[in-house]
């Protein structure tokens, strides 16, 4: 042990050694925290979509939705934003991922011409985003509340280029 309790200081202090004694640094923590993330990345990550009621109705939207949940997960690269998502947990105890809609995605539309042949073009149709976020982008209305679902409201906080968003929202463009 390279320190020891001093009563006098009420402190620890670092213990002097001969100059020729090497000093090793143990981490223990290291390999928990190695285990841990990896406890939650060994098995890929699965999106599981279940009917609110046993109305058939809502089994038939429910399997709609996981068919698209699993085509999201496969164009969005999932799996590495959870690894990453894994990695914000490590860190700082909280890894977050944003499922939004961006409306500026495009798309490929199908355009029947008069003669009847098709053609297609590209327009803005907007499609399901993941980003990947830090719990320090996160800002919540009470901090008394311990659980994130239980908060009356959160807001998050991103940079973002001006131009980005003057393009987003050109009614505002002057104010921006």
């Amino acid at each position: 042990h390279y320190t020891e309790w001093d009563p006098a200081l009420g402190r620890l202090q670092a213990v002097k050694l001969a100059p020729t004694r090497i000093q090793l640094s143990i981490n223990r923590l290291q390999a928990k925290i190695r285990a841990r993330t990896a406890k939650f990345v060994k098995n890929r990550p699965k999106v599981l979509v279940t009917p609110g009621t046993t109305e058939y109705k809502d089994y038939l939207n429910a399997k709609a939705t996981q068919k698209l949940m699993d085509y999201q997960y496969r164009r969005t690269g999932y799996e590495a934003k959870y690894k990453r998502a894994v990695l914000w947990a490590r860190e700082a105890s909280r890894g977050f991922i944003w499922l939004h809609w961006d409306p500026t995605q495009m798309a490929r539309v199908q355009i029947r011409n008069p003669d009847g042949s098709n053609t297609y073009q590209s327009q803005q149709l907007g499609d399901v985003s993941l980003e990947v976020g830090s719990p320090y982008e996160v800002l919540v209305s009470d901090p008394a509340c311990p659980n994130l679902a239980e908060q009356p409201e959160i807001m998050r906080m991103r940079l973002r280029l001006v131009t980005d968003m003057q393009a987003r929202y050109p009614q505002y463009k002057d104010q921006i």
